[in-house]
């Protein structure tokens, strides 16, 4: 692993007063690797079975997003994934209003925090905790070659 890395890895985790284990360790190298959301399916299908068990994941998932280390949100089959948190996120409070982006072709999910979404104002004695808005579509990987979009 990289430096870089590890030292991104450290940082997110000192900074949530968590316990530096390996399968904390492999999960974060994971996200900060990719650029778009993971399922816990996804983070299975990239360990081998014998490294870590379905329960281990879901509870590393679990205490991250406990954490505000990372936020979930659903694909356009339902699916929940999960991504690293932008900034702002902690235990007490996510700031993950932001779009998701979903690829028809490829089926990865984008956060899309540069992205301003409509503030939602909901009616007198209704208290909003979360809000999801969700774009699909076709991410660059997947836009053909000569496409002007």
């Amino acid at each position: 692993m990289n430096k870089e890395i590890e030292q991104k890895i450290d940082i997110l985790l000192k900074e949530n007063d968590l316990k530096k284990t390996t399968v904390r360790t492999d999960v974060l190298k994971l996200y900060l690797s990719k650029s778009y959301a993971l399922s816990q399916n996804d983070i299975e299908n990239a360990f081998s079975k014998k490294e870590y068990d379905r329960i281990t994941l879901y509870r590393t998932l679990k205490t991250f997003e406990e954490n505000g280390i990372i936020h979930k949100m659903y694909d356009q089959t339902g699916v929940a994934k999960y991504a690293l948190c932008h900034s702002g996120c902690d235990k007490h409070k996510h700031i993950d209003e932001h779009p998701h982006f979903n690829c028809i072709k490829c089926h990865h999910t984008y956060c899309m925090p540069t992205v301003s979404a409509p503030k939602v104002i909901t009616p007198k004695g209704f208290s909003s905790i979360h809000y999801s808005y969700s774009i699909e579509g076709i991410c660059p990987s997947c836009q053909p070659k000569n496409s002007k979009n």
